[in-house]
């Protein structure tokens, strides 16, 4: 897997950036990575629905999980079972 640095350059070179150009690209770049590494509190936003999210508790543990309007609930699973942890921060699984 490359490093964002790595993308950036090869980024860069393929659309023929570079000096100040490549500066802006880059800074651009990293801000959309920022973003799409956030995570969300809980208590201020809920996914969708039944949309599958990577969610987090105060330790830092993740795993995919949905939100059934009431409750999380872990996908592939065909019997009601407690959820491990107390969600606290959530993020997509893909960018949209």
């Amino acid at each position: 897997m490359k490093t964002i640095e790595q993308a950036i350059n090869e980024f860069c070179k393929n659309v023929g950036r570079t000096g100040y150009g490549k500066t802006c690209y880059s800074q651009g770049f990293k801000a959309g990575v920022e973003f799409a590494q956030q995570w969300i509190s809980v208590k201020d936003e809920l996914p969708k629905e039944y949309k599958r999210v990577i969610v987090k508790n105060q330790a830092g543990e993740w795993l995919v999980a949905f939100w059934n309007s009431e409750e999380w609930c872990l996908p592939y699973t065909s019997f009601i079972q407690d959820f491990p942890f107390e969600v606290t921060h959530w993020r997509p699984i893909n960018i949209e």
